[in-house]
């Protein structure tokens, strides 16, 4: 299942490969959308945090930057997903990251301004912090991985670097000893216990 699939792209490619995927979203036009163009496959308009599937119904779900955009939390997203998987089944929960670099530049990067309840979009969660939540809601993580290096160092280090290089240079960065720490999103691949 990818839960919060969005356009599907995930789903589809697992598809593809021979897998019996499945794709849920909340937006309806979506989900009619992906219907008529991937008959095929079974989508599902709903709820992350309230699954309406039977307990244990998958061997995977993958969240791909979804538990982050509520307010309460990941919890109930979290606490979701391991319901409807089979004892073993696999989470990857992919979220922006809040890394290694970032947390030592806190007060550099904190707004001068309190933060507007009535604009929250997402929440950061730093590699340990996920790790720790996921180990509490009953899985056993397996790994850890971030990404996105470059995207930390443009967005907040003031990097500048041409279109052509960005490809082979955010490759080459997110395997670099340190600096792959340094990823602006990551992905914990954890299994229910």
């Amino acid at each position: 299942l990818e839960a919060g699939c969005g356009l599907g792209h995930f789903t589809v490619a697992a598809n593809v490969l021979g897998y019996r995927a499945e794709g849920l979203d909340w937006s309806s036009p979506t989900i009619d959308r992906l219907r008529s163009q991937f008959g095929r496959i079974t989508w599902h308009v709903g709820d992350v945090r309230e699954l309406q599937f039977e307990d244990d119904s998958f061997d995977a779900i993958y969240s791909p930057g979804v538990c982050e955009h509520f307010r309460e939390g990941p919890e109930r997203v979290l606490t979701e997903t391991r319901r409807v998987l089979r004892p073993g089944g696999f989470a990857v929960v992919s979220s922006p990251c809040f890394n290694e670099w970032l947390q030592r530049r806190v007060p550099t990067l904190a707004a001068d301004e309190p933060v507007n309840e009535a604009t929250f979009y997402e929440y950061a969660f730093s590699p340990s912090g996920m790790a720790a939540v996921l180990e509490r809601l009953g899985f056993r993580v397996l790994q850890i991985r971030p990404y996105g290096a470059l995207d930390t160092l443009e967005c907040y280090g003031g990097w500048r670097v041409p279109r052509h290089l960005k490809d082979a240079l955010a490759f080459g960065l997110d395997y670099l000893p340190v600096i792959r720490n340094w990823g602006s999103t990551c992905i914990w691949v954890a299994q229910k216990l």
